[in-house]
């Protein structure tokens, strides 16, 4: 007896390709939303964390590896110098896909040095709330709701993404008012990611809702790409205009020359096409046919292939 078919799951939250060589029809990339969102606005701190990448290499060269304890006591004890690289360091381990384990006796220093950081260089503290974040652990919640009122731009971006990475409900209403920044495009965005990993609920989408015109394109495609994960086709207009490479094209630059891994469009083009899929709309099938065979990016091609082969499951 043969087997009856069955009905394909919705694809996952948005997330570009991270190997655009992989097989042809695999599962789709099953990822958190929130790390798609990162890309669209973490650029400051990666301008910051360039300048650690020389010693970094070197410290992988030499096998020079610590553990997050280890590195936690040189954000406080080191020289000054040592100790933002320490705790941009810890911040990328714990980032990892496989992140070394962690006790509660790690969070506890990790509050403490977060405290302690204040009024220093405020790389450290920059680092700390992101580690705080990627501890999991929602005893960093209170910490990080307490530093948000004086923060600056920066710092505020980063606490917003920690309480977001959290997953804690007692920071929907610091979200929800960053959201509410007229002054600062950043801020707006990291609430935008903190909001989609919260519990879904009406009022929260219709706060996201407001921001799909947003005067700022990358906050308007954020709160498209937040409702999709959300399930909720409000931003399926925005979502079918980041589907045109050229149209996007005119809205942001290359961060480098040649190569389409250093388009950011390219990246917003195989989020559209991830978010969009979930809605399973046929009126998106024309760009996914138009950039399955004519996008310079393979990896934009893949993902619109395995778009419309989503789109077909549905008939």
């Amino acid at each position: 007896m043969s087997e009856e078919p069955t009905t394909p799951e919705p694809p996952p939250a948005p997330e570009p390709i991270l190997d655009p060589t992989r097989a042809a029809t695999p599962e789709p990339p099953r990822h958190s939303m929130f790390t798609v969102l990162l890309q669209f606005f973490l650029i400051p701190v990666g301008i910051v964390c360039a300048c650690a990448a020389v010693f970094l290499g070197l410290r992988a060269i030499v096998g020079d590896a610590k553990t997050p304890d280890e590195l936690l006591d040189e954000v406080g004890t080191g020289a000054v110098n040592r100790r933002w690289q320490a705790a941009f360091e810890l911040s990328q381990l714990l980032s990892q896909e496989n992140p070394p384990e962690i006790g509660p006796r790690f969070v506890d220093g990790a509050i403490a040095a977060f405290h302690a950081a204040e009024g220093d260089d405020k790389r450290i503290r920059e680092f700390l709330a992101l580690i705080l974040g990627r501890t999991r652990d929602k005893r960093a919640t209170k910490p990080l709701l307490e530093a948000l009122p004086g923060a600056d731009a920066q710092l505020r971006v980063n606490i917003l993404l920690a309480l977001g990475q959290l997953k804690d409900p007692a920071a929907r209403d610091a979200l929800l008012l960053a959201l509410d920044d007229s002054g600062d495009a950043g801020v707006r965005k990291a609430a935008l990611a903190g909001l989609s990993i919260l519990p879904k609920e009406e009022a929260i989408l219709e706060r996201v809702r407001v921001h799909l015109t947003d005067p700022v394109a990358d906050v308007k495609w954020n709160a498209a790409l937040v409702l999709a994960a959300l399930d909720d086709p409000s931003g399926a207009d925005v979502l079918f205009e980041m589907l045109d490479r050229g149209l996007i094209q005119k809205q942001v630059m290359s961060a480098e020359e040649g190569g389409a891994e250093k388009d950011p469009t390219s990246g917003i083009l195989r989020n559209a096409i991830s978010a969009s899929a979930r809605l399973y709309q046929e009126r998106f099938r024309k760009p996914y046919e138009t950039l399955s065979t004519g996008d310079p990016d393979p990896g934009v091609r893949q993902f619109a292939t395995e778009a419309l082969q989503w789109l077909d499951s549905r008939k």
